[in-house]
């Protein structure tokens, strides 16, 4: 029998977890969580996993490559400093060479589409492990799409796993735009500090991307929002002590 996917919301629930659900709801083991009023969780204007995808976390970035050579670009380079042969991206001229006369040639750049910076985007992630809804790409040449981004979960304990997403894959043929693909097939991709997001830009290219993001792992907000759980508590306890 082949597998099937069921949505509840935003959230995909396999035939298995459907099964397990069955069992537990029969044995009375239900506990009823998708993610709401978790106060270690920050969703944005959503509510919970259920409705994840509505949560207006995005990200814009655009980036060119001015030279005449491929570029492999690390968007997010997880808790490693370095990658051979590879540029982590920044704002600004991240990649140059030197050029004749000892002028300095720019082969990549790169900008925000909002009022922060991906250096602000880059430590938030760091530190606040984010859940990726979708990617959305547009690209000023068409070919540019069959580059892939590469996921890769990176442990000290254990060889490292990868998940390839080409954008070409995600462009139907009833497209209206055929320089444009949104990546939705992204479940399990958590940027953050173990985790790494890269691809490969063409010569004389330039792409723009959107991150969509859901549920962070925000403990900053978290503080205060168990210090207003506590501010509850010890109301409902000055007006019990005043009956």
């Amino acid at each position: 029998m082949s597998k099937r996917n069921h949505m509840f919301g935003d959230i995909e629930v396999s035939d298995e977890q459907l099964r397990r659900a069955v069992k537990a709801n029969a044995e009375g083991e239900g506990e009823g969580y998708v993610g709401a009023n978790d106060t270690i969780l920050d969703f944005g204007k959503a509510n919970s996993f259920v409705d994840e995808s509505r949560a207006e976390k995005r990200f814009n970035i655009s980036i060119t490559n001015h030279s005449q050579s491929d570029e492999s670009i690390v968007l997010f380079p997880g808790y490693k400093t370095s990658f051979e042969g590879k540029s982590i991206l920044t704002d600004g001229n991240f990649k140059t060479t030197e050029g004749a006369n000892n002028t300095t040639v720019v082969v990549l750049s790169a900008k925000s589409g909002g009022t922060q910076s991906i250096e602000c985007l880059k430590n938030y992630i760091k530190h606040n492990p984010t859940r990726l809804c979708r990617l959305e790409v547009k690209v000023d040449n068409e070919e540019q799409l069959d580059e892939p981004f590469t996921y890769r979960e990176t442990s000290p304990f254990k060889s490292d796993s990868e998940m390839v997403r080409t954008p070409s894959d995600y462009i139907g043929s009833d497209t209206q735009n055929p320089k444009a693909a949104t990546i939705d097939e992204t479940k399990g991709f958590v940027l953050s500090d173990t985790t790494e997001l890269e691809f490969k830009l063409r010569a004389s290219r330039k792409v723009n991307l959107s991150f969509v993001f859901g549920a962070s792992v925000d403990m900053t907000k978290a503080i205060n929002k168990k210090a207003e759980i506590a501010a509850d508590t010890a109301a409902a306890a000055i007006l019990a002590a005043n009956r």
